[in-house]
């Protein structure tokens, strides 16, 4: 299921977090989540590497990892397998995706992506319920006006 660095990597960007603003308690399973999601994120960011979060607008967040050698910063493979390397200890759920994606959800995904490739995004779904952008002809700002068309078709939302 992810056998590629790259792969890995966004099987790990497609961990669906529940981070919500206030509705969860703090010792939940959803809130040690987020926070193990977010110290990952933030030792990826001090290994050179430009992963970050965002919200869906609907109480869910996810991962995001670049794709080796695209984007403006093009981290290289070499790059990105050391700092996994050394952030493993913080991957959410251990790195592992926490079960295979429901029908509903694999559906959902599909239309998100439909809707950033209509809204000039490049995005595919990957066969595990994953999604890869490439950089898109119109650049970074193309892509964050396509995620915030379908931002309620993320997925995540509920």
């Amino acid at each position: 299921m992810c056998s590629s660095l790259a792969s890995r990597l966004l099987c790990c960007a497609v961990v669906l977090l529940a981070a919500g603003c206030g509705g969860i308690p703090i010792g939940s399973p959803r809130a040690t989540d987020d926070a193990q999601a977010q110290r990952w994120v933030q030792c990826m960011q001090q290994h050179g590497v430009a992963a970050g979060t965002s919200q869906n607008g609907q109480g869910g967040s996810g991962i995001h990892v670049p794709v080796p050698g695209t984007g403006p910063d093009a981290e290289s493979k070499q790059q990105l397998q050391a700092a996994q390397a050394a952030c493993k200890r913080y991957e959410p759920n251990g790195g592992q995706a926490r079960r295979s994606p429901s029908a509903q959800e694999l559906d959902r995904t599909a239309r998100y992506v439909q809707c950033l490739n209509q809204h000039g995004a490049d995005a595919q779904m990957t066969n595990d319920g994953g999604i890869t952008e490439r950089p898109g002809p119109g650049g970074p700002s193309a892509e964050a006006q396509a995620d915030e068309a379908c931002r309620s078709l993320a997925p995540g939302g509920h």
